[in-house]
Formats: C-alpha cells, structure tokens, sequence
C-alpha cells in the first residue's frame, strides 16, 4: 500500500519503484488503486504513468473510488 505524499511523482515514491520494477520484470499483471491520483502528482505525471504501463502491456489498471463504490478500468 502507498502511503506517500500525492505532491511526489509516481516514479520517486518508493512503492511506485517497486511497482515500476515488477512491471518491467512482467511479474505482474493488474494493478488496483484505490484513486486515481496515486498514479501521479499532477495530470500528467498520471498520463505518464498508464502510458508506461500500456508500454509494458499491463493488460489492466482499476481504480476503486472509495467514496461511491463505481469501478473504473482503464
């Protein structure tokens, strides 16, 4: 689970390098977040992040909003 600061991009949090690493590695192949700013600091950076992983053919990312309970798979 990812505790960090959302002002801090994807890339330099410590789990999103976990994350990043075991996706390059093809160890995993779904990703669940809870809000879609876990992806990234700022617009971008969120784009960022779902490019790298459609790159790497993550084949899914859902997002569980936890205030409605709608879920969202990009």
């Amino acid at each position: 689970m990812d505790y960090c600061s959302g002002s801090v991009k994807f890339e330099d949090r410590p789990f999103g390098k976990k994350i990043i690493h075991v996706v390059e590695k093809g160890l995993i192949e779904k990703i669940h977040v809870h809000s879609i700013d876990r992806l990234g600091r700022n617009t971008v950076d969120i784009l960022t992040t779902i490019d790298f992983f459609n790159k790497m053919s993550l084949p899914e990312i859902t997002i569980f909003p936890l205030r409605n309970r709608i879920r969202d798979t990009i």
